[in-house]
């Protein structure tokens, strides 16, 4: 009678633990996996909120209003969005700040880190995402080594400066139309360049 009990004792121990393992990497093999980030649409943005922090010796760039003609561009390089859990201390420098009020009424802060040659990362309130879809060179040369790769934050920094600069002259430059074009190659949506610049 004591052998049954024991037994019956160690095999309830032993499932609830197998149980609780069990959920422990079902939970956690959830919070791994990649989902889909509701993300604004262009035509649900009222306003976005601009500001670009110096990052590599670069100035920062006050606070600004971005021009309604700007924001498909911009809300384009962080698309299609998906979670990603890129390492935590990027978050520790903010290179740009995005605040986009959507029509709904609803605020949406969008904080990229810098994260040198990949996708954009971000967090889209304070959830980590990164763009999803193809990473591609935006200069192929004739040889296969020519291949060159962009840092998406830096396209993307560059290209809100030119914005801003842009807005107060009244004049669209070389840089910001490179800028924004880099960001397509690089998303596989324009084909690489085969000229280095001159």
């Amino acid at each position: 009678m004591i052998g049954m009990r024991r037994a019956w004792k160690l095999y309830t121990v032993g499932a609830l633990a197998a149980l609780t393992l069990a959920g422990g990497l079902w939970v956690f093999r959830q919070n791994s996996v990649s989902r889909p980030v509701p993300f604004p649409e262009d035509h649900e943005v009222e306003s976005v909120t601009v500001a670009v922090y110096g990052v590599e010796g670069s100035d920062n760039v006050p606070e600004f209003n971005l021009a309604p003609e700007f924001v498909p561009a911009v809300l384009r390089a962080f698309r299609p969005a998906i979670t990603n859990d890129y390492p935590p201390s990027w978050d520790d420098v903010t290179h740009i700040r995005l605040v986009v009020r959507t029509t709904a009424g609803l605020t949406r802060t969008i904080n990229v880190p810098f994260s040198g040659k990949s996708p954009l990362c971000f967090s889209l309130d304070g959830a980590r995402c990164i763009r999803a879809g193809p990473f591609e060179p935006i200069f192929v040369g004739e040889r296969e080594i020519d291949r060159s790769w962009t840092c998406e934050c830096c396209e993307l920094a560059g290209a809100l400066r030119e914005m801003n600069r842009t807005q107060s002259c009244r004049g669209r430059g070389f840089w910001l139309t490179e800028h924004l074009n880099n960001l397509e190659r690089s998303a596989g949506l324009l084909p690489p360049r085969t000229e280095p610049y001159r």
